[in-house]
């Protein structure tokens, strides 16, 4: 294998099956199986965290809550950092791998809350009117960007009090908008400082931090609605200025924006242009300052999911459907495509420097 290597770790789980009649799964059984649903390599590459998701089934309640896990590389030393009854999901590493930070709903909606590793009770960052849906640390560790719809009018709240609360399909849009949130400031209120930073009427989607922690990248749609979500397009804004750059403005559809290490380039996902239903979609590279964007090697079914960039900028690594399994492709941007093993995969994570995948198994119980 050329290019660079790549070490698979397998998140492996004993196999606990319950003293049973018959040899076939029930219906509950099958809900009852655990899984893991989140992993997330450390900044050295020594730790992993990840969820565990577990089906709650009483006569008041039935959902899933996931459960955030640490533990060593190897496996070892396994820690559960959250307790109770609420949801726990998505953590990420801080930059210098002392915090963590995850979405729960302890308090009623997906509120962001910060744990750290040194131990003690988990700080609430955020107090959101509706829900945060995506977020990401700045690489300097000194913010944590996300996402957050857009909250109901006054009116729309006491129509839904009352009782009252139908509406036309389509009528009413609330849009997705980024918000920053200092991790280590806070307000004259004694509350984490946060800030709106995008204005525009268009609803986010995905984005990126620049390494430099000045600028991010991200995807829009003219609202959350699927048709438009199709039709995305690319932009960059300054976080100190709010000044905002289109990257990727055409009537192809682009979407996944990743600056590369040095941040020089952003890698996107582009559709077919213009936009055919279901059609091919490609891997482009533009310059992070503006220019053409270099179109790179296709991959076998015309359907990659970026994964990373090489840690020398050199490559993008992404993942595609390959028959019943998964395969991960190293293109470069010379136009040099080299292919993997495919494997059996649920979901993929790289460390920092893109020198780990981790590919968890299910956990059965």
């Amino acid at each position: 294998m050329r290019g660079q290597l790549l070490t698979a770790i397998f998140i492996t789980s004993q196999v606990i099956l319950h003293a049973q009649t018959g040899t076939y799964w029930s219906p509950e059984q099958c809900m009852k199986m655990k899984n893991i649903t989140g992993v997330r390599v450390s900044p050295d590459g020594a730790r992993v965290l990840y969820t565990v998701r577990q089906a709650v089934m009483t006569e008041d309640r039935s959902e899933y809550v996931n459960q955030i896990f640490l533990c060593n590389i190897d496996g070892s030393n396994t820690i559960q950092l959250t307790q109770g009854d609420k949801n726990n999901s998505s953590p990420k590493w801080s930059p210098d791998g002392s915090r963590v930070a995850f979405v729960s709903n302890r308090d009623g909606k997906n509120n962001l809350y910060l744990i750290s590793l040194r131990g003690g009770d988990a700080d609430k960052l955020t107090d959101v009117k509706t829900g945060v849906s995506n977020f990401s640390w700045s690489p300097d560790g000194k913010m944590i960007a996300y996402i957050m719809a857009d909250a109901p009018g006054d009116n729309d709240e006491k129509k839904k009090k009352g009782k009252d609360d139908w509406y036309y399909y389509d009528e009413m849009t609330l849009q997705n908008r980024l918000y920053l949130v200092w991790p280590n400031e806070n307000d004259s209120a004694g509350k984490k400082k946060w800030k709106q930073l995008t204005m525009e009427n268009r609803n986010i989607i995905s984005f990126d931090w620049s390494p430099d922690s000045k600028w991010i990248v991200y995807s829009h749609g003219k609202s959350p609605m699927a048709n438009d979500g199709q039709y995305a397009d690319i932009s960059r804004i300054d976080i100190s200025t709010k000044e905002t750059k289109n990257v990727a403005n055409t009537p192809a559809g682009e979407s996944s924006p990743l600056f590369s290490p040095d941040g020089k380039y952003i890698a996107y996902v582009c559709s077919e242009n213009p936009v055919v239903w279901p059609g091919k979609t490609f891997i482009d590279v533009v310059p992070a300052e503006g220019g053409a964007p270099k179109k790179l090697s296709p991959t076998p079914d015309d359907q990659p999911a970026i994964l990373s960039w090489s840690h020398d900028g050199t490559h993008v690594y992404v993942s595609e459907s390959n028959k019943t399994l998964t395969s991960v492709y190293q293109l470069g941007l010379d136009g040099s495509a080299i292919s993997f093993a495919p494997f059996i995969i649920i979901l993929i994570a790289l460390s920092t420097d893109s020198s780990i995948i981790v590919l968890p198994s299910p956990m059965i119980t």
